[in-house]
């Protein structure tokens, strides 16, 4: 991969785009542009600007990594540079025609990261217009490979069920730590304590799915001992339905997700 690519966007997510791709493609050259000076201080051995034209001008690629309500200013602004380049796309709710229509570009992906991607174990799903080509499509799965891996969709909608599982699922894992934690400073555990234990066990239970061969299923059911406690509580929790609610849940933000899209 020999092209050259801007990043536009220096928060969180262009940031780690950024650093996962000098540190995974050094032979690739990056620029990245942000209109906060004290965000591109950390990029000091590479092109930065706070000035998009600068950077965008010479670039092969373009990824757009900015706030969706920042994207019509953005291609005010940049239109007649972003016209015969291959634009990249992080936005969520930017379909793949307001994409072409707002750049100028017959050339974009819509794509959707998630939060993985700070820690190089992030899922991005993606999706090209038919203008990109076979090795332009190469270069997308390359820079998101960069930060963790990456499925290209069949159709755009599916961007949009990904993003309920995805995109939301981290919030929900996080969620479950911080009920963990409460509870057990409710069992009289220190605040620090409680955050320790909560996260540790988080984290070795998504170790053991990494790394292990068993499914979450049967995790559970090599956890929970017949008769016991954490068997009690998975009763609870069914008879609850614990489950019914969070598959609500994850409908709500697909109907929601699907409201965004523009």
């Amino acid at each position: 991969m020999k092209n050259t690519i801007a990043i536009i966007g220096a928060g969180n997510m262009g940031t780690a785009l950024c650093k996962g791709l000098l540190e995974s493609l050094p032979e690739l050259s990056v620029a990245i542009t942000d209109r906060h000076a004290e965000r591109l201080k950390q990029f000091s051995a590479i092109r930065t600007s706070t000035d998009p034209k600068e950077i965008v001008e010479n670039a092969d690629h373009v990824l757009i990594a900015v706030k969706p309500q920042s994207f019509d200013a953005i291609c005010e602004e940049l239109h007649d540079l972003l016209r015969g380049k291959l634009v990249i796309s992080i936005m969520a709710g930017k379909t793949l025609k307001t994409l072409s229509e707002k750049t100028g570009s017959r050339r974009v992906v819509r794509t959707m990261p998630n939060l993985g991607a700070q820690v190089k174990k992030g899922m991005t799903a993606w999706i090209a217009s038919s203008d990109v080509t076979a090795s332009e499509k190469e270069s997308v799965r390359m820079i998101f490979q960069a930060v963790g891996r990456e499925i290209q969709m069949k159709d755009e909608s599916d961007i949009e069920r990904f993003s309920v599982i995805v995109g939301c699922g981290p919030a929900y894992f996080f969620r479950l730590c911080s009920v963990l934690a409460q509870e057990a400073q409710e069992l009289g555990f220190s605040f620090a304590e409680s955050k320790r234990m909560a996260e540790e066990t988080l984290i070795a239970s998504g170790r053991l799915l990494e790394l292990g061969s068993k499914t979450s299923d049967e995790w559970v059911q090599a956890v929970a001992s017949k008769g016991g406690v954490t068997e009690a509580a998975l009763q609870y929790l069914a008879e609850s339905d614990t489950d019914v609610v969070m598959k609500q849940a994850i409908q709500k933000s697909l109907l929601r997700s699907r409201e965004l899209n523009s």
